[in-house]
């Protein structure tokens, strides 16, 4: 368990924000559509490494993927527990 801990304080804060900001977007719109808020989180995420490539920022894949790596999460958990899989 230590070892996770460690982990986890070793995660860039930038990159938990990222996570943090994809899952309560994915949290809030899914409370409409999982769908959509998975869609939503992909092209904001998308959005946002767009804007810092216009000079505003720092373009980085692993920023993309910690904005969407929680959402895919609790889109795959639905997935499984609604259609059985």
């Amino acid at each position: 368990m230590k070892k996770i801990f460690i982990a986890l304080g070793s995660i860039p804060k930038d990159k938990l924000l990222h996570s943090f900001y994809g899952a309560l977007i994915f949290i809030v719109i899914s409370l409409y559509s999982n769908n959509v808020a998975l869609i939503t989180v992909v092209v904001v995420a998308a959005l946002k490494e767009y804007r810092d490539s216009k000079g505003y920022g720092n373009v980085e894949l692993k920023d993309f993927l910690a904005t969407i790596l929680i959402p895919v999460m609790l889109y795959a958990k639905h997935i499984f527990l609604t259609r059985g899989l």
